[in-house]
């Protein structure tokens, strides 16, 4: 069993900013699976596949929005720190890849 609970799927409410908000969250839930796993196995391009993926995914989605609120700016940009985070942390660590 494992420790970890992640929310993969949502129902849309309609509401634009609510439901952008749930897809940052699954993205980020993504991006920290992803890095579980090359935490498992150590194989970087999957890791770097993942989070590319997100990335792409995050600015089509901001692109898509006709306005962003605070709230949704604000969870942007936690996701951007984290996929900085783990794409950093695996180049400046070659010992761990």
């Amino acid at each position: 069993m494992s420790a970890f609970s992640f929310n993969t799927t949502y129902q849309p409410t309609g509401d634009q900013q609510k439901d952008a908000i749930a897809q940052i969250g699954i993205m980020q839930n993504r991006a920290v699976q992803a890095n579980l796993a090359y935490q498992s196995c150590r194989d970087s391009g999957a890791l770097f596949k993942v989070l590319h993926q997100v990335n792409n995914e995050l600015h089509d989605l901001l692109d898509s929005l006709e306005n962003h609120t605070p709230l949704v700016r604000k969870n942007a940009d936690e996701l951007i720190a984290l996929l900085l985070l783990f794409y950093i942390g695996r180049l400046v660590s070659p010992e761990l890849t």
